[in-house]
């Protein structure tokens, strides 16, 4: 493989491609670029939902009981109080969800692109000193 790759740096230096291979790079890392920035502002907005949603919704339950005049006793408020909790921890899990999810379908993704390569081919002979192929995988 490195062979590979050394005698197509060596075409492109002959062909002078270079301008055109670094325009190419160029693309390659703005478009790269561009990806990194996506997952990070979905990054922030899952850690935004993570920290904001639980108390967003304990404002708006305890903002509706005081709109409909409903009696806040406090068993009704510890009550209240503890299924928020409930509440909370699963709008919590949902955003570890999709980051496991993302993570586990990449990899399954990297895991199939592997199998799928193409073995036929093997690793190139080993060949001695003498010329001779020693081995042949």
């Amino acid at each position: 493989r490195l062979s590979e790759f050394l005698s197509g740096i060596q075409v492109v230096k002959l062909n002078a491609w270079e301008p055109e291979i670094a325009k190419v790079i160029a693309e390659q890392r703005n478009a790269e670029g561009g990806f990194l920035m996506r997952g990070t502002a979905l990054k922030l907005l899952n850690l935004t939902l993570f920290f904001v949603v639980p108390g967003f919704m304990s404002l708006a339950v305890f903002g509706l009981m005081q709109f409909y005049d409903t009696t806040m006793t406090p068993q009704t408020t510890f009550v209240t109080l503890a299924l928020l909790q409930i509440v909370a921890r699963t709008f919590q899990m949902v955003p570890r969800a999709v980051t496991a999810f993302s993570t586990a379908s990449a990899s399954v993704d990297r895991v199939e692109e592997f199998l799928r390569l193409d073995f036929e081919t093997g690793l190139p002979p080993v060949v001695g000193a003498d010329g001779q192929v020693a081995a042949a995988i």
